[in-house]
């Protein structure tokens, strides 16, 4: 009886973890858009993988790489949170602050 139950308590946790989706899932970037991102992700440390951390804003449940308005940030909470748009093998990198302090265009 001990082992049909534990057999049942073990597959139930393995559905439960199996069922569950990866909370820290990100947009899955084309290299050449990888290495402008991180060009433009000017910090004092270096490898940050800014270019790697990107969600799309418009549907954050979507990990496929196409024209819309993207967020891209180092690996931490410390870094400050940068946008672009990529529209049509165009990238457009905005000079900011953080996600609410926009100034310029940078590429």
């Amino acid at each position: 009886m001990k082992k049909i139950l534990l057999t049942i308590i073990v597959m139930m946790v393995f559905c439960f973890v199996k069922a569950q989706k990866n909370p820290f899932q990100r947009v899955n970037i084309p290299d050449s858009i990888f290495l402008r991102l991180e060009e433009a992700y000017t910090i004092d440390a270096k490898d940050v993988n800014a270019g790697r951390n990107v969600i799309n804003l418009s549907n954050s449940r979507d990990f496929v790489f196409k024209n819309g308005i993207y967020s891209f940030k180092g690996q931490g909470p410390h870094y400050p949170r940068k946008i672009f748009i990529f529209n049509n093998d165009m990238l457009f990198i905005f000079n900011n602050e953080g996600a609410f302090n926009p100034k310029d265009k940078a590429i």
